[in-house]
C-alpha cells in the first residue's frame, strides 16, 4: 500500500526532489519535458521519470491529468511548505524534538 499525505512527503527520495526542482520551475509539465531536463545532467530511462512522477502524484505533491495521450502534471506543493514538513520530520524523528542541534547548525551556516 502506497503512503500518501504527510508521511509520504516526509520520505521523498533524492530523485523525487530533483524532479520537484524541475516541476517548481515549470509548474505544469509533461514527463517528456522533465526527462529532457534531467537528461542534460545524467541518463535516466524515460520509464524511471514516469514512475517517479506517478509516485509524486500519489504522494500529493503533483497532480496528474490527461491531455489526449499525454499525462500532464501540475505542482500541488509549495517548496517552502514541503521544506517545513521535511524539517519538522527530521526534528521529531532524528532529533527527538530537540531543536538545539538544528539551531546550532543554522547559526553556523549563516
Amino acid at each position: 500500500m502506497a503512503r500518501t499525505g504527510r508521511q509520504a512527503i516526509e520520505s521523498l527520495t533524492v530523485l523525487e526532489m530533483e524532479v520537484m526542482d524541475i516541476a517548481w520551475e515549470l509548474n505544469k509539465m509533461s514527463i517528456r519535458e522533465v526527462h529532457e531536463r534531467i537528461s542534460k545532467k545524467k541518463y535516466l530511462p524515460y520509464t524511471t521519470i514516469s514512475a517517479v512522477m506517478r509516485n509524486l502524484a500519489k504522494k500529493g505533491v503533483l497532480r496528474q491529468s490527461r491531455d489526449g495521450k499525454v499525462f500532464i502534471y501540475k505542482v500541488m506543493a509549495d517548496r517552502h511548505a514541503l521544506a517545513r514538513i521535511i524539517i519538522d520530520s527530521v526534528v521529531k524523528k532524528l532529533l527527538r524534538g530537540d531543536m538545539t542541534p538544528l539551531a546550532a547548525y543554522l547559526a553556523e551556516k549563516k
